[in-house]
């Protein structure tokens, strides 16, 4: 039965402005720099899952058996949790409709304690680098934690030039034998992915792929002492998405050239730590339209209004697509040296 409500003229003007104000103000919606959340699940030793199915990544926090344990503990008391961003912390929109469902955050608790710091205190954790998201309390974490090795050696030592290449061609080969865009494996993710907008390689078919790997990835360490470069088909089949900065480059990078892109790995680096991100090659799209695409693709998740990439004197455009940018063209971090590898090519370069 629909039942039929007259009004005055005056009632349907104060209706609709009423409306025009909820509409525009994102009346009812949460917000996440002023709400409390309830968490559903703890994830990792950083992570959390909210009850509306975002993922919290604790800032400067380095998961381990530990940390994972003091969130278990934390988690059983049943607390609601406030979110405070960094100043670096891209703006992010909350909405149903939203593909990017990760944030980077410090975590408060009702009482105002900082999940983050306090498991710093207690020396559970070392400080995860790199960082991009830590600036505002870095130097007071820093107190808390020793990141720096025992001695300061390795820092300043300069190993000789051979030795140096020597590296080189061993990173190429391994990333050769990692970046395996032709397993079925592979191939296969990537088309999952990718055929969400079928058709020729396009710029919304990189957005689907980077959402598909970036909302779904755990972030977890290399084995102590050593460089471990996963298969692009283990990293699906085995390891359920999960690995460190250069693992997540390689399947970015498989990912990429298994549905007919081109791409690059980067290894960047600075005084402190080392960093491995993916660019693609974006030139055959024309900026301003790959700018046009993104910015429609992730309308419901950032405000983007410019995008950041390479290009080089021939006139390629390498579009930036490192996890911490949290969406194709985000900004590059930071670093002072950075070596372009190209497995599918057996080629690797100094950038100028």
């Amino acid at each position: 039965m629909i039942i039929l409500t007259r009004y005055s003229k005056y009632e349907i003007a104060v209706i609709i402005l009423l409306s025009t104000i909820c509409f525009t103000t994102s009346c009812g919606r949460k917000d996440f720099r002023r709400d409390f959340f309830t968490v559903r699940e703890v994830i990792s030793g950083n992570e959390l899952l909210l009850v509306n199915d975002y993922k919290v990544t604790l800032i400067g926090i380095e998961a381990n058996e530990e940390t994972a344990h003091y969130l278990e503990e934390w988690y059983a008391s049943k607390q609601k949790i406030r979110l405070t961003f960094d100043k670096k912390t891209p703006f992010y929109r909350l909405s149903g409709r939203s593909k990017n469902k990760r944030v980077y955050a410090y975590v408060k608790d009702k009482k105002g304690n900082c999940l983050n710091t306090d498991m710093l205190k207690k020396g559970l954790s070392s400080i995860a680098f790199p960082q991009p998201y830590l600036s505002d309390s870095l130097e007071k974490y820093l107190s808390y934690v020793s990141f720096m090795p025992e001695t300061n050696d390795e820092i300043y030592f300069k190993p000789e030039k051979e030795e140096v290449l020597s590296q080189l061609e061993s990173h190429l080969s391994n990333l050769k034998s990692a970046c395996d865009y032709m397993s079925p494996i592979t191939r296969d993710f990537a088309v999952s992915k990718a055929g969400n907008n079928p058709g020729e390689f396009n710029v919304r078919q990189i957005c689907d792929i980077f959402s598909g790997i970036y909302t779904n990835w755990k972030y977890v360490n290399d084995p102590y002492g050593m460089e471990f470069f996963s298969p692009a088909s283990r990293t699906i089949a085995s390891s359920n998405l999960s690995g460190d900065c250069d693992d997540f480059a390689i399947l970015m990078y498989s990912s990429i050239l298994a549905i007919g892109g081109e791409a690059q790995i980067i290894f960047a680096f600075d005084e402190n730590s080392g960093h491995a991100f993916v660019e693609v090659n974006v030139s055959q799209f024309g900026i301003n339209n790959v700018l046009d695409q993104i910015s429609g693709y992730y309308k419901n998740d950032f405000e983007i209004d410019e995008i950041y990439y390479r290009e080089e004197p021939s006139g390629t455009i390498w579009l930036n697509m490192d996890y911490w940018a949290q969406h194709p063209g985000g900004k590059y971090m930071d670093s002072n040296r950075q070596i372009l590898f190209l497995p599918h090519k057996n080629e690797y370069y100094e950038s100028n």
